[in-house]
Parts: C-alpha cells; sequence; structure tokens
C-alpha cells in the first residue's frame, strides 16, 4: 500500500469516476486512432493509491487492473509501458516496465557537486533495482530509463560505462537521454556504439 505521508496536498484524476475514467480512455483513443502513436508510456500509476479514502490497497489495485486491462483488450497491438506501476498490475497488461527511478535529472546539470552526487546515488539505486527485479524479464521487458553520457551529468567515465553495462544487462528497452548530435564522436564511440554491441 501506498501512503500519502510526504505531500500536503495532491491532485489525482479520481479513475473510480466513471465520468474520468472514460475521458482518460477517450484521450489515448484519440492518441492512438487519429495520431498513429504507437508506444504508450503510462506514469504515476501507484497515484490512485494515494486517495485517502481508501484504507488499503484492495481497491485502488482494481480500479488499476480494470483500466490497464481496458487498454490492453482494446489495443493489444500498442506498445504499453508502465511507469510507477505496483508490479502484480502489470502481469498481461503491459510490455515493459519501469524498473527504477528516473536516471537523470535535467535540473541538475552543470551544477557541480550536486549533479554528481544525485546522479551517482541514482546510478546505484538502479544496480540495486534492477538486481532485484531482473527475474520479472518473464513478464515484460524491463526499462531501465535512460542512457546518458553528457559531461553536464557529473558522472565519471566508469560510471557512464557502469550505466551503460547495466542497460545492457536489463536487455529490455534502450533509451538515449543526449541530444546525439551534441555528442562528440569519441563520447558516441566511447559510450552509445557499445550499448548495441
Amino acid at each position: 500500500p501506498f501512503k500519502l505521508s510526504v505531500f500536503p496536498f495532491n491532485y489525482i484524476q479520481d479513475l473510480e469516476n466513471p465520468v474520468i475514467f472514460k475521458k482518460i480512455i477517450n484521450s489515448i483513443e484519440i492518441l492512438i486512432e487519429k495520431y498513429g502513436f504507437e508506444f504508450l508510456k503510462l506514469d504515476f500509476l501507484y497515484a490512485p493509491h494515494y486517495l485517502k479514502r481508501y484504507k488499503d490497497s484492495s481497491i485502488p489495485d482494481q480500479i488499476l487492473k480494470n483500466f490497464l486491462s481496458t487498454i490492453r483488450k482494446k489495443y493489444p497491438h500498442i506498445h504499453i509501458n508502465l511507469c510507477g506501476c505496483p508490479l502484480g498490475l502489470g502481469i498481461g497488461n503491459c510490455d515493459s516496465m519501469r524498473i527504477s527511478a528516473d536516471n537523470f535529472s535535467p535540473y541538475f546539470d552543470n551544477i557541480w557537486p550536486i549533479n554528481q552526487i544525485f546522479h551517482s546515488h541514482r546510478l546505484i539505486q538502479l544496480e540495486n533495482n534492477l538486481e532485484s527485479r531482473l527475474n520479472t524479464n518473464k513478464y515484460w521487458l524491463l526499462d531501465p530509463d535512460v542512457f546518458t553520457c553528457r559531461k553536464s551529468t557529473g558522472l565519471s567515465k566508469n560510471q557512464i560505462i557502469k550505466l551503460g553495462n547495466l542497460i545492457k544487462k536489463a536487455y529490455g528497452l534502450y533509451f538515449l537521454g543526449d541530444d546525439l548530435t551534441k555528442l562528440s564522436n569519441q563520447e558516441i564511440d566511447t559510450y552509445v556504439k557499445p550499448l548495441f554491441r
């Protein structure tokens, strides 16, 4: 169960309300049917658990399961990536699942030593989460979040290589978080190309 203890207020779409439920499903329909989206990332899915009227996770779990299965049944051909979702609810309802927090925060770019401290911590967190969630790859592709090698993150060469190795170990989704036109040929050869070997 998720408890809302650190936020003084929250704004959460109430999926138990049929009007809200339908509005969100209609928005997804527009993205897929009108604009041709083939990849959906659905994030912050544990939000219904924060609603104070729920005393345990059973009702928000059921609401979220209904929401996810509705999308999956309607669009079985669309790649669905879940983020911030109770793991059990993703089984059969997604193609990939985020396994850790965001690897990087652009807000800390070039702000030393905060960038180095924050991103080093996130690298450790990814390694720990990958270890504990690697066995879930029988249900979905693992999403270890983006690979980034730009200098502004504050990570050392060895840390960047470690990040690449962790992403390869996940053997799931690969997202590149840099503007490749701003990386040097050496950065692309040293860090980016090895991801795909």
